[in-house]
């Protein structure tokens, strides 16, 4: 089962009604986790997205996924003219695994391939209202968490990093601006940084990042957040040595 269940996701507003033209269909594909989203937009809206919780299951899922909401648009993969992706940090096999398959598309294609990193697909959605920065966060192992901050205007990005309570407690108080925080990470980061709670934590739901890949080639300030499909793993792999028998 997810963790959480179902239907405790809280939509971010439409952000991208605002948007301008600038592809006429992208598909926003997102495996950086243990769920495997799709999105896809044209003319500056989104047309459908369909996330499936995933675990060690994204080659299997995501061509069902891109079958869908193409379907649930009256689209084919020959109307697309880019693949946005997100590159990570997140989960090292779901990473691979994405930016495998949108590269396979782009090639296949003829189309423009997109990257964007996890940590900017979660905040883009929530900056730019009422001067607030966002802290994006994610757990990558027990005590540490990938995190990085987006100024208010969506212009400046630092990160992405990693590192435990201590350093996302000096990123928060480097701010400039009043803090929200979003991401997977957020009850786990409540729970041992009680400040958080003030800041006004804002909720996430399993289709986030394949969205705003989807939608950013649409919008001026996106579109400076999108980078080279090249992956970000920020952190090693942990690995076992075993005597003999070289890495397990």
């Amino acid at each position: 089962m997810p963790p959480g269940g179902g239907g405790r996701w809280r939509r971010p507003r439409r952000w991208w009604r605002r948007c301008a033209l600038a592809h006429d269909l992208v598909l926003g594909i997102d495996a950086c986790s243990d769920w495997a989203s799709v999105a896809l937009a044209g003319g500056g809206r989104l047309l459908a997205a369909e996330s499936l919780w995933a675990p060690r299951r994204h080659a299997e899922l995501l061509p069902l996924l891109v079958e869908e909401v193409l379907s649930r648009s009256s689209r084919s993969l020959l109307d697309l003219s880019a693949v946005s992706v997100t590159v990570g940090p997140g989960s090292f096999t779901g990473i691979k695994i994405g930016l495998a398959y949108a590269r396979g598309l782009g090639l296949a294609l003829g189309v423009e391939l997109l990257g964007m990193g996890s940590l900017e697909a979660m905040a883009y959605p929530w900056a730019g209202a009422r001067g607030v920065a966002v802290l994006a966060a994610l757990p990558a192992k027990p005590g540490l968490y990938y995190y990085g901050l987006l100024s208010p205007d969506r212009g400046r990005f630092l990160g992405p990093r990693c590192g435990g309570t201590t350093e996302l407690m000096e990123a928060l108080m480097s701010a400039e601006a009043p803090v929200e925080v979003v991401g997977e990470g957020i009850p786990d980061l409540s729970e041992v940084i009680p400040s958080l709670r003030p800041l006004g934590s804002r909720g996430w739901f399993p289709s986030t990042r394949a969205i705003a890949v989807a939608m950013a080639p649409f919008d001026d300030l996106g579109r400076t957040l999108l980078t080279g499909a090249e992956p970000r793993y920020v952190r090693l792999p942990d690995l076992t040595l075993v005597s003999g028998k070289g890495v397990s």
